[in-house]
């Protein structure tokens, strides 16, 4: 899921588990109830105004290069 765009789309229950988000656009996606504690990369993804996020995912995708950045819509 390399550079996938995701902006606006419910990831809501997904495994994400092993999964490589690698500058994937992650903004305003709804990620209520996501396994990500073993996603392989996360770095350049943009996760702006990610809905529902579980704790600590955010700080753990900023912490592994992440950004959070408005973006063109």
């Amino acid at each position: 899921m390399v550079d996938v765009d995701l902006v606006n789309a419910s990831l809501a229950g997904a495994d994400l588990r092993g999964v490589d988000l690698e500058d994937a656009d992650l903004r305003n996606a709804d990620l209520q109830g996501v396994r990500w504690q073993e996603i392989r990369k996360i770095a350049k993804a943009n996760v702006y105004g990610v809905r529902n996020a579980p704790a600590g995912f955010l700080e753990w995708a900023m912490a592994h290069g992440a950004v959070s950045e408005k973006g063109e819509e």
